[in-house]
């Protein structure tokens, strides 16, 4: 973790000799000071009347937040020192209306890990009481407001593909009223947004079922260090709450795709944070339980789209017959490099999720290739940087295809902070994030199969560019000369159930077996316990299976080894012993609080250590 940051928010003073207690400090002033500007249009005076002062301490803290973030860099993409520059600290001290409310435990605690696993850093914030008075119609510009207009949602804008669908399903499908919260950074941003927007407006041939709500939030370019933006989804959510209460709605909708939601890193180097968590489940819901302490009642932060891929996502737009307005949304990462007739660098990986969603959707003619710098499957990708985003985030999306649950779970031990996070059962929520991930997975096949297709002459001719995803994908690696697998099989009577299995742990590394009339012996490596990573070594799985046998076949609450960090080991003991049995069902039951791992077979441990052992311990 790097070195603490002071950041010193508003206009007045910090207190006397906090300042002194840190070498790095940042000061961040919406006003009179100003290098953090914010302006929220298309705001109705008659809205803003009844808006309490709570929502313009919301509005700050939220800017001052997603400011500072910028501020501190980060480690970069090679991670020095273990990565321990990555995780900054920050000290916020922030003036507000309501201190109370503010260092209250509840919303104190509930911003502080919010926003601790929003951006992976460390956040202390004290709140002091506001002295000086800012202008409230420093924030608001009421020149374009339509006073009649009362939503019936709020829902976060970006221009992307995924909101685009997102206001086509409220608006279009569920025919609602809509305000549309739009953050915009940057002034040609905000016009391809409301460009969007008003080609919306003339398909669906109406003008009054949404109201635009842009909103300019940035600093001063010279205070920019690092651009990463984690903290962004929190300034969103602050964003869309304060319309919210203007509309005296309690809920916020985000929309995005539960790929990128969930966004498990595609490689080693995206581990962390660093695969953004803006708007993961726990975010949301962390979200949510800070506008509900907040405001005194029950307020929403949700993800319509969580259980959808992009793919999916683009069948709505397709699906309502608003395929023409794909190619005015943009969803470039590098979108400040992007010309009028190029709009998207084509190897981001919010270029690289769109090509294959379009492609998928078979919608190349609305959304045409040359508006990409480089396409995906054909064209040099020259840089290494480009070229390990792109292999990196194909490869993943293949070996989703067809995973099993075990599998997953055991490569993705994250995925567990999503199944606590859905609002469903544990076994719904794992069955929908397997099939969620298999489905992606799937269609990222099938687009590629389809481009191999397409190509078969070039690649028949063997003209394929040697430097594209194609020739990657055609390219066989270097089969590796692996030693013969020793790997057994017990010849198990048809019929056989777990209970008829007797395992005894002759040695460290050696087992007998009785199953009904049949005795053999084996040794760990025949069974399947091998460290694939170390040649002859012995792996995990046998150290739990040992384990099983020290403690008669339970592992019970007590134990470390049967605590959910298990999880993985016991799930790949169970399927070396499946494949070595050619039993089917389960032979060790699943978790059970206050008891722990039990097995279905009979185990125990017969090493004449552990026989020395037991018999000293009666002896006592």
């Amino acid at each position: 973790m790097t070195e603490p940051t002071l950041i010193c928010c508003g206009p007045d003073s910090p207190p006397r000799g906090i300042t002194s207690k840190y070498n790095r400090r940042v000061y961040l002033d919406s006003f009179p000071n100003r290098n953090v500007f914010l302006k929220i249009e298309n705001i109705s005076s008659a809205l803003y009347r009844e808006l309490p002062d709570l929502a313009l301490d919301m509005l700050e803290v939220g800017a001052y937040v997603y400011c500072a973030d910028q501020t501190i860099k980060r480690g970069g993409d090679k991670l020095r020192g273990d990565g321990r520059d990555w995780r900054r600290s920050f000290v916020f001290h922030i003036p507000v209306r309501n201190p109370d409310l503010w260092n209250s435990k509840s919303v104190n605690e509930s911003l502080r890990n919010t926003l601790g696993f929003l951006s992976d850093d460390h956040y202390e914030l004290e709140f002091i009481e506001l002295k000086r008075e800012i202008p409230q119609s420093l924030y608001f510009d009421f020149d374009h407001g339509q006073p009649w207009f009362k939503a019936d949602a709020v829902m976060l804008y970006s221009g992307g593909l995924d909101s685009l669908a997102g206001a086509i399903e409220r608006i279009v499908n569920l025919e609602q009223k809509v305000a549309l919260v739009s953050h915009r950074p940057v002034a040609t941003i905000g016009k391809r947004q409301r460009d969007l927007l008003k080609d919306l407006s003339n398909s669906i041939h109406t003008k009054d079922r949404f109201l635009h709500i842009p909103v300019w939030a940035n600093k001063e370019s010279g205070l920019t260090r690092d651009t990463n933006q984690r903290a962004r989804s929190f300034l969103y959510t602050m964003l869309g709450a304060v319309v919210a209460m203007m509309h005296k709605l309690n809920k916020v909708f985000f929309y995005e795709n539960g790929i990128v939601s969930i966004n498990l890193p595609i490689s080693e180097q995206v581990v962390g944070a660093r695969a953004t968590r803006s708007t993961h489940p726990k975010v949301l819901n962390g979200f949510s339980e800070l506008l509900t302490n907040l405001l005194g009642y029950q307020f929403d932060v949700e993800n319509p789209f969580l259980w959808k891929t992009k793919s999916d996502i683009v069948s709505v737009i397709k699906d309502a017959g608003l395929s023409n307005l794909i190619k005015h949304s943009i969803s470039c990462g590098h979108i400040r490099s992007s010309t009028k007739l190029i709009t998207h660098c084509g190897v981001c990986s919010q270029c690289i999720e769109r090509r294959l969603a379009i492609l998928h959707n078979t919608l190349d003619d609305e959304d045409p290739e040359v508006m990409y710098e480089i396409s995906l499957f054909t064209d040099s990708i020259e840089k290494p940087s480009d070229r390990m985003m792109v292999e990196s985030y194909i490869n993943h999306a293949i070996s989703l295809d067809n995973l099993s649950a075990v599998d997953l779970f055991g490569k993705y031990g994250e995925l567990m902070r999503v199944v606590n996070q859905v609002g469903l059962k544990s076994s719904e929520a794992a069955e929908r994030l397997l099939e969620l991930h298999r489905r992606y997975g799937n269609q990222v096949c099938n687009v590629i199969r389809n481009q191999i297709r397409i190509s078969d002459d070039k690649i028949l001719r063997k003209k394929v560019n040697p430097k594209s995803l194609l020739a990657m994908l055609i390219k066989q690696p270097e089969q590796k000369k692996l030693k013969p697998n020793r790997q057994l099989t017990f010849p198990t009577p048809e019929g056989t159930k777990w209970e008829d299995v007797n395992i005894e742990i002759k040695s460290n590394d050696s087992v007998r077996i009785r199953v009904k009339d049949i005795v053999k012996t084996y040794s760990a490596l025949d069974m399947g316990f091998r460290d694939q990573r170390k040649g002859d070594l012995l792996n995990l799985q046998w150290d739990l299976l040992v384990k099983f046998a020290e403690t008669s076949g339970v592992m019970s609450w007590a134990s470390p080894h049967a605590k959910r960090g298990a999880y993985k080991n016991v799930q790949l003991l169970k399927n070396i012993l499946r494949n070595f049995f050619g039993i089917n069902d389960q032979p060790i039951m699943n978790y059970k609080k206050r008891i722990g791992y039990v097995a279905r077979f009979n185990i125990k441990d017969s090493r004449p250590a552990s026989r020395e052992f037991s018999n000293y311990r009666k002896s006592k």
